[in-house]
């Protein structure tokens, strides 16, 4: 990296340090983006993580200065634990660097293996890693939240492009229907606009209007806000071949469902017990599942 602009990305850091003379991990300033994102690879997310790394290459190595600045953050998520034990330890990384370029991806894993547990132990007994953690991020970054229908953009593309959001503030919603938070804070939003009706409100009633929209990125957005998860499309009668229009314009309930997914988990385990709460997958949708969203069926 250049002189230029290193003291480019050092003015930046300047402006972005808290209270706590801190510049906070990715997964606690954009909890919103999930770890494999192309939002790392440009815009907010990828500044943020080049003025980060470059941040933390200056920080203390001590290893009791680098847990209490993760304590000072929200947990990261499972998606981003490597993160987190390079910054306890950057050591670690460095030994992972110098074996991946060996080349030898099963000598990499038998070297680190044992270091990886070792650390992540430490992080977890810490709490500082953990599952479904990232909805902590997004709720000390406001609480109460924006409405998604402040930006210029239709229920579908908000569920194309930012899924994850919309899961944040669906289940922000579900757990504050019952003790008048919800409706106070439906009271100062601005009122939506009529194509945002729908969803407003299934968020403020806990339940889906009787007659869903067309466009099964509407459908899902709708069910989402009513229940805090949408159901699965193997629950609504779909096909399994209805994942080949996955991502398309004209997609279909499933493929709307699995952007849903791909953009709403982090952990194993938190996407098991999403499964759990519904009808069990028949063997060809659990097939089409798996190999959709393998990650997901990974233990940790």
């Amino acid at each position: 990296m250049s002189d230029e602009r290193e003291a480019i990305i050092d003015g930046l850091i300047a402006k972005a340090l808290d209270e706590h003379g801190d510049l906070a991990p990715p997964w606690a300033r954009h909890p919103d983006i999930p770890k494999d994102s192309i939002g790392w690879r440009m815009g907010a997310g990828e500044g943020w993580l080049m003025m980060w790394w470059q941040w933390m290459e200056r920080q203390p190595t001590d290893r009791t200065w680098r847990l209490a600045y993760l304590q000072r953050h929200a947990p990261a998520p499972r998606s981003w634990q490597r993160s987190a034990m390079w910054v306890l330890d950057p050591t670690a990384k460095e030994d992972y660097d110098d074996h991946e370029d060996d080349g030898d991806e099963d000598e990499v894993a038998g070297v680190l293996d044992e270091r990886q547990r070792a650390l992540l132990h430490e992080l977890e007994h810490a709490g500082v890693v953990g599952d479904d953690v990232a909805i902590l991020a997004w709720l000390r970054l406001a609480d109460p939240p924006g409405p998604p229908w402040d930006e210029r953009r239709t229920v579908a593309t908000a569920v194309r492009y930012d899924a994850r959001s919309l899961s944040f503030l669906a289940r922000w919603a579900r757990d504050r229907r019952n003790d008048g938070t919800l409706a106070r804070w439906l009271e100062a939003v601005a009122e939506p606009s009529p194509g945002w009706r729908a969803f407003r409100d299934a968020l403020a009633s806990g339940q889906p209007p009787a007659r869903l929209p067309d466009d099964p990125r509407e459908q899902l957005a709708i069910l989402l806000a009513a229940y805090g998860e949408p159901p699965s499309p193997w629950s609504r009668g779909e096909s399994p071949e209805a994942l080949e229009l996955q991502f398309e314009d004209d997609t279909s309930f499933a493929g709307a469902w699995v952007e849903w997914a791909m953009e709403s988990f982090d952990d194993r385990t938190t996407w098991l017990g999403y499964l759990s709460r519904g009808p069990a997958a028949p063997p060809e949708w659990d097939q089409a599942v798996r190999r959709e969203l393998s990650w997901l069926f990974r233990a940790p």
